[in-house]
């Protein structure tokens, strides 16, 4: 439903170009609907206490957050650049970085903390497995998604309304 939705209502707000933003309306649709959703939480959610006394895990988001930015934006941005040295040094400091993280979540269970990312969960097959699995299909429908929106409004002429139309039959297939 969400997807057939925000195709549409993306589609007609690139249309419309309220405030003369063209693209950037679609970014508009978050205010209301995560002000709904802060509403429909504050009512319908009853508040709990979590039995173990959970701090944000700064070090390790600060860890990961290093690690994929070295990792992925010199393979986004390298090509553009033509591969200049930090697309290749970046990725091989990467892989300290995260094993570092690695370390830094584990000895964090180990004391009793609440780490970012359990990775205990990782010696469970099936769970490698699943998230395996979610991370190729998204990675493969967000390609999607962008690859034909591009060829019907770029290549095919299509208004962005009428392209968010032709998502409706695969969104319907989805749900």
């Amino acid at each position: 439903v969400a997807t057939t939705i925000s195709q549409l209502a993306g589609g007609f707000l690139i249309e419309q170009d309220y405030a003369v933003l063209g693209w950037r309306t679609i970014f508009l649709i978050n205010l209301p609907i995560g002000l709904a959703a802060m509403l429909a939480a504050r009512l319908c959610i009853r508040e709990t206490r979590a039995p173990v006394s959970n701090r944000l895990d700064v070090a390790g988001a600060l860890l990961a957050a290093l690690g994929l930015f070295l990792l992925l934006v010199p393979i986004m941005l390298g090509h553009e650049h033509g591969w200049p040295w930090w697309s290749y040094a970046g990725p091989a400091a990467a892989a300290p970085v995260l094993a570092v993280f690695v370390r830094h979540e584990l000895a964090l269970s180990g004391r009793g903390g609440v780490p970012l990312i359990e990775m205990a969960l990782f010696a469970n097959r099936r769970f490698v497995a699943g998230v395996s699995a979610v991370f190729l299909f998204f990675s493969a429908i967000s390609s999607f998604f962008l690859s034909l929106t591009m060829l019907l409004q770029f290549g095919l002429e299509l208004s962005p309304l009428a392209a968010g139309a032709v998502f409706t039959p695969s969104a319907m297939a989805f749900f």
